[in-house]
């Protein structure tokens, strides 16, 4: 009904805007004023920062430690990582319901010295927290709600920090993600196969560097913040005098 009336229909990524086009099969003009318009970063703020600054196997993860992020899943791939001799260590910024079993599946698997809880911190302390990592991990999964991410905003900020990012294939994270590129995608659930994508990116510092150096490239081009802002402004006032092109 509200895409029906509406002038105008707005989304975040080609995934959401298929499924609104499926979930409005019928309605007429949609497909025209059905539009898609990424989120955007701070490409000022979230900058790369000198490759001798960042410390060697540190991992980042950051988000609200709900289902949906997966970090069960981060945290039973760090335990394989453990098992092989992989030096690391994991930084979870982020505080929410799930903190408690997750530090309780930390200790069982005696990754105490390994694994660091961070809670909440500001945007300032997480770009800061950024210029000091390796690489960032947000392996998603479709909860049991069903309520699963869209397009998350670290792995954008990430990518702009000139950091490799790995994820996984869910939603609009391949339209952010590169496989291969700009980083790595697993499928969701997989500890395994998470492990095995992390390992290689902890320990080869020239692979990390060239798939940081293209996610900053990617995130310039798709998620750069005024002008993906600038393309929202000509969509609402479409007569302004300084216009962006499609």
């Amino acid at each position: 009904m509200k895409m029906r009336r509406a002038a105008l229909v707005i989304t975040v990524s080609e995934f959401n805007r298929h499924t609104l086009l499926r979930v409005g099969d019928g309605i007429a003009g949609l497909e025209q004023k059905l539009v898609r318009a990424y989120n955007g970063v701070d490409l000022a703020f979230f900058q790369p920062a000198p490759t001798d600054g960042r410390i060697p196997g540190r991992m980042l993860a950051v988000g609200r430690l709900v289902e949906k992020k997966g970090f069960f899943i981060l945290i039973q791939a760090c335990g394989l990582l453990a098992q092989r001799g992989v030096p690391f260590s994991c930084h979870l910024i982020g505080s929410g319901e799930e903190e408690p079993a997750l530090r309780a599946l930390v200790r069982a698997l005696g990754l105490e010295r390994a694994v660091q809880f961070r809670g909440a911190l500001p945007v300032e302390q997480v770009a800061a927290a950024m210029r000091t990592a390796s690489l960032v991990v947000l392996p998603c999964v479709v909860a049991a709600d069903g309520n699963v991410d869209a397009l998350p905003t670290v792995l954008l900020e990430a990518m702009a920090c000139g950091l490799p990012v790995v994820s996984t294939a869910l939603s609009g994270i391949p339209e952010i993600v590169a496989d291969g590129e700009t980083g790595y995608l697993v499928p969701p659930g997989d500890p395994a196969r998470l492990a095995a994508v992390m390992a290689p990116v902890l320990e080869d510092r020239a692979l990390a560097e060239r798939l940081g150096r293209a996610g900053r490239e990617r995130a310039a081009d798709r998620f750069d913040l005024r002008t993906n802002v600038a393309r929202l402004r000509d969509w609402f006032f479409p007569d302004s005098a300084y216009r962006v092109s499609a």
